[in-house]
């Protein structure tokens, strides 16, 4: 188990990765974690209603409804997973009582913000999951129906929207690695079938200003790993592992940094949209590069 950091640098970006990054605001992140952040959970009339909002954005931003679509699970699906290269995914749900702003409203403004900057492509497959709080309803349903085909790229979401630099404002969740101690990263975490596709993402970091620690899980079964530190299996990243495809857990960490995790005062308010912004942008670059499209 290694955790690496990121190397910030002046390293250019490409040209049409750069138009697209430049195009992330933080006005329009805070007005969709505004618009979902109320009680959702995975049954309520609230969840359906939230549901149907994060159609109409994500039609919104491809400019396309008829590549939208809501499965038998819940999710709601633009483009096709079964042909898609990548997938890019983020839970909606929430648990009671809680408007759950960064748990997970915050990466679900990551995934209707990348829509509109990448567009609709036959390559990438955008998937907002339902049912993550209450055993990964939607993602396992997902990967069931995946079968045989094999996404190369799957870039999970959870929490990335709050960060901190006061001192002593990250607790370790993996006992016996030297961690930062400053909660003002993203952390993004692979198991070892998984390790090429999280050294491309920590190579993109590297253009980005935003600070990246990524973990490298061990070359051991899943089952050992959940022993060592069962957080890391904590979300729709896990359907995905357990059926052995290259996927990532893009994170803010949740409790282990933001002190409103699963409490009614996990609200807009508290986010940092800098920070959620950062993560956007290097999450439209990783998809763009996965496709080939930082070469255009």
């Amino acid at each position: 188990m290694q955790l690496v950091a990121s190397t910030p640098s002046s390293k250019p970006l490409p040209s049409t990765v750069r138009l697209a990054v430049d195009a992330i605001s933080t006005r329009e992140l805070r007005a969709i974690v505004e618009r979902i952040s109320r009680p959702r959970v995975h049954g309520s009339a609230e969840n359906r209603e939230i549901r149907h909002a994060i159609g109409e954005m994500l039609a919104a931003a491809w400019g396309d409804d008829r590549r939208i679509a809501v499965d038998g699970a819940g999710n709601v699906v633009a483009g096709d997973p079964g042909q898609a290269r990548i997938l890019v995914g983020a839970h909606y749900d929430s648990v009671p009582g809680t408007p759950g702003a960064d748990d997970n409203a915050s990466a679900v403004a990551a995934l209707i913000a990348i829509a509109g900057k990448i567009g609709p492509r036959d390559d990438v497959g955008l998937v907002a999951f339902d049912g993550e709080e209450c055993g990964f309803v939607g993602s396992r349903a997902l990967v069931d129906r995946l079968g045989a085909h094999r996404p190369e790229q799957v870039h999970i979401l959870e929490m990335v929207g709050y960060a901190s630099k006061a001192p002593g404002s990250q607790r370790n969740p993996i006992p016996g690695i030297p961690a930062p101690t400053v909660g003002d990263f993203l952390a993004v975490v692979g198991t070892h079938g998984s390790r090429g596709l999280l050294d491309d993402v920590l190579s993109a970091a590297d253009a980005h200003p935003l600070p990246v620690q990524a973990l490298y899980l061990p070359d051991v079964p899943l089952p050992m790993i959940e022993a060592m530190s069962h957080h890391v299996l904590r979300s729709d990243h896990a359907p995905f592992w357990r059926a052995g495809l290259p996927a990532l857990m893009w994170t803010d960490t949740a409790e282990f940094r933001n002190p409103h995790y699963h409490q009614p005062t996990d609200t807009p308010d508290t986010l940092d949209y800098e920070f959620l912004a950062g993560v956007t942008r290097l999450l439209v670059h990783a998809v763009l590069a996965g496709v080939g499209a930082d070469r255009a």
